[in-house]
């Protein structure tokens, strides 16, 4: 068997020799860096969704402030169009929860130090913060039982006494604690924390804060993955140097297995946008847990 770098494109001739060892790293390389780059997409996914829901939030409030076209069909309608926002943002952060916790058990095994921080992470984050147990908990109830928002109310008020005071509205979509109480496996130890603040409890800040409690499993994951990624993309980018040296050119390359006749019998495809399109997503989504203390506005900033 010979192992080789070379180009998986017909009439390509050039090619750099590797050993066995050297191809079996840069195949497991290759494949553990797909899982940090999905892990990081998964977050994207997550962060996507809460977008949509904070500009959906927004889109009301400027609608309602604007026009006069009130009526039960359009509340409602209104009402649904929220709690689709919402229900994509539940899926979108279960599928985050129990995918990344899948890539870190394919990584690293299902015992390692990495999947047990992971899951200590996850606890810590539920256990200390109401927004996770909640939208936990309304996650499975909008699968099996009823919809997320039970309504949503507008406001409009004037920010000060004076004459030429400006006037905030908002929307806020609120749940009806009486309906999750209707639902048999609703969690009771979190219906009675709500049950505490009210029978109607603002939905806005539970989901903030359960997205900032995501942010910080994200950066536990990031932080044990760190170096071992760095040690990863060594290998691939030294596949490509290495070729480049050569003088040849980086489009189909590839680490080969070739038997006695020349045919592939395995290889690994090596590409440089792998790595980047890693690092942007890191980049871009560098702000984790900033996300419950923060909110958007159109207001009038006076230096």
């Amino acid at each position: 068997m010979r192992y080789a770098i070379t180009r998986r494109v017909l009439g390509e001739k050039r090619s750099v020799d590797v050993t066995e060892a050297e191809f079996r790293e840069a195949k497991a390389a290759k494949t553990k860096l797909m899982h940090a780059l999905s892990i990081e997409e998964k977050l994207d996914y997550v962060l996507g969704n809460f977008s949509e829901v904070e500009r959906q939030l927004l889109d009301a409030a400027l609608h309602n402030m604007l026009f006069s076209d009130v009526s039960w069909s359009k509340a409602v309608a209104g009402v649904h169009t929220i709690s689709r926002r919402i229900v994509n943002l539940l899926t979108a952060c279960r599928l985050y929860l129990d995918q990344v916790a899948h890539h870190v058990r394919e990584v690293y095994g299902g015992g390692s130090p990495e999947a047990q921080s992971l899951e200590d992470k996850k606890s810590e984050e539920y256990n200390s913060h109401l927004g996770y147990r909640v939208m936990d908990a309304l996650r499975n109830h909008v699968q099996h039982r009823g919809l997320p928002v039970s309504g949503v109310t507008q406001h409009s008020e004037r920010l000060h006494r004076s004459p030429d005071s400006l006037f905030k509205n908002t929307v806020t979509p609120w749940l009806k604690v009486a309906s999750l109480a209707e639902d048999p496996k609703f969690k009771k130890s979190v219906l009675k924390e709500l049950q505490a603040i009210g029978d109607r409890v603002d939905i806005k800040p539970l989901i903030r804060e359960y997205v900032a409690s995501i942010g910080a499993v994200h950066a536990i994951v990031r932080e044990r993955m760190k170096q071992d990624i760095a040690d990863w993309e060594a290998v691939l980018t030294s596949i490509l140097d290495r070729f480049k040296a050569a003088g040849g050119d980086l489009v189909g390359l590839a680490v080969v297995a070739m038997d006695e006749k020349g045919a592939y019998v395995d290889y690994v495809d090596v590409f440089d946008d792998l790595l980047k399109r890693r690092k942007q997503l890191e980049a871009k989504n560098r702000h984790l847990t900033h996300i419950a203390k923060h909110f958007v506005t159109s207001e009038v900033y006076r230096a």
